[in-house]
C-alpha cells in the first residue's frame, strides 16, 4: 500500500512530497523468519519470499524487489571490520566502528590496546609475532584495515589478507608511504593486480591529524563502499561459493 504522493487514499501528505510503500504481512511465518535470522547470524545472505500463499525462505541471488507476484526481501550480513594495527588509530577506529554497529574485530601486537578494546566489549586478539596469521574467516561483507605506522607487520600480513574474501582492504599512510609499501609487496612476490586492490591513503578526509578524525574518515569511506557493494555479491551468488569467493 502506498501512502503519500501517488496514494489512492486520502492520507497524511509527507512534507517532502514523497511517498512510502508499506508491505503488510498479516500472517507471518515465524519459522521462516527464524531460519532467516539463523542464516544471517552465520553471515550468510538470505531472502524471504512473500507471496499470497505465505512466506518462505529463499536463496539470496538478487536484491530486494518483485519477481512476478512474489515480493522478495533480501538481507545481507551486517558490515564487518577487521582491524590490524596499534596505538590510538587502532583503538579509536575500532571503538567508532563498534558504536556504529559494525561487527568489529581488532588484532594488535600491543597488550595495552587489547586491554583497552576488551574493556569496551570489542573482540580483540594479541598478535604475538609478525609471521602469525590469525585464524580468520572473512566474507564479501568484510573490510580489512591496516593502521600500522611501520611496514614490518604489513610485510607478513598484507599478502595473506589480500587472499581473503572481502569488499575492501585499506592501509594507513601517505602516497609516498604507499609507494614504498607497493615496492615491498612487489619484492615479496605479490601480483600487481592484487596490490592495486589496496586502498591507500584511506578515508574520505585527506591529511587527517588526529586519531578521532582519522577514525571517522576511515569508517565513512568503508560505509560508503559497503552501501554500494553490499548487494553486488548477490548477483554472483548463483555461481557457487567457490567462484564467489574467488572474485573477492
Amino acid at each position: 500500500m502506498r501512502f503519500g504522493a501517488g496514494s489512492p487514499y486520502f492520507d497524511i501528505r509527507l512534507p517532502c512530497g514523497g511517498g512510502i510503500d508499506l508491505l503488510f504481512t498479516p500472517n507471518p511465518n515465524s519459522a521462516a523468519i527464524a531460519e532467516a535470522i539463523s542464516r544471517l547470524n552465520r553471515r550468510e545472505p538470505v531472502s524471504l519470499e512473500i507471496a499470497a500463499d505465505g512466506v518462505r525462505v529463499g536463496e539470496a541471488s538478487r536484491p530486494t524487489g518483485w519477481r512476478g507476484d512474489t515480493f522478495v526481501m533480501t538481507y545481507t550480513p551486517r558490515l564487518r571490520l577487521v582491524l590490524f594495527g596499534q596505538g590510538e588509530e587502532l583503538t579509536a577506529t575500532a571503538q567508532l566502528a563498534h558504536a556504529f554497529g559494525a561487527q568489529t574485530e581488532a588484532y594488535s601486537p600491543s597488550a595495552r590496546d587489547i586491554r583497552t578494546l576488551r574493556a569496551k566489549s570489542i573482540e580483540a586478539t594479541l598478535l604475538e609475532f609478525r609471521a602469525a596469521q590469525p585464524r580468520l574467516a572473512t566474507d564479501p561483507w568484510s573490510a580489512i584495515i591496516f593502521v600500522f605506522h611501520d611496514r614490518d607487520w604489513e610485510e607478513a600480513l598484507i599478502p595473506w589478507a589480500l587472499a581473503l574474501p572481502k569488499f575492501y582492504l585499506g592501509a594507513l599512510g601517505s602516497r609516498f608511504s604507499h609507494k614504498k609499501r607497493c615496492e615491498m609487496l612487489v619484492a615479496s612476490g605479490v601480483p600487481d593486480v592484487a596490490i592495486q586492490a589496496i586502498r591507500s591513503p584511506i578515508g574520505l578526509v585527506p591529511s587527517t591529524r588526529d586519531p578521532s578524525t582519522l577514525a571517522a574518515s576511515i569508517l565513512a569511506d568503508i560505509v560508503q563502499a559497503f552501501t554500494i557493494d553490499a548487494a553486488l555479491p548477490l548477483v554472483r551468488f548463483e555461481e557457487g561459493p567457490d567462484q564467489l569467493l574467488g572474485r573477492f
